[in-house]
């Protein structure tokens, strides 16, 4: 159990490291921290962290990318399969 909650203060500092990081890049191309969108937690494929991407607000949606705050690596949002969301029922078992 104490294992447990040392490995999620641990997953926590990681985080807040990650963000400042990420920050601090940012900052040296002069964007705002109101200008970033922040992704749920999700482990970046390319340094098997569990990181809250970000990208710059208003994105473009076709050459856009979240970027992990670790290690840069850059996902296009064509990389996740997004459901359309409809209006109507849904089919019942």
């Amino acid at each position: 159990m104490a294992t447990k909650i040392v490995a999620a203060k641990t997953v926590a500092a990681k985080r807040m490291a990650a963000k400042t990081i990420a920050a601090k890049a940012l900052a040296v191309k002069a964007i705002g921290k109101d200008e970033l969108v922040y992704s749920h937690p999700t482990m970046c494929l390319h340094c098997h962290l569990i990181v809250e991407m970000f990208h710059e607000r208003g994105a473009d949606p076709v050459r856009g990318s979240w970027q992990c705050p670790r290690c840069n690596h850059k996902y296009l949002f064509s990389h996740w399969k997004i459901k359309r969301q409809t209006r109507g029922k849904t089919e019942a078992a």
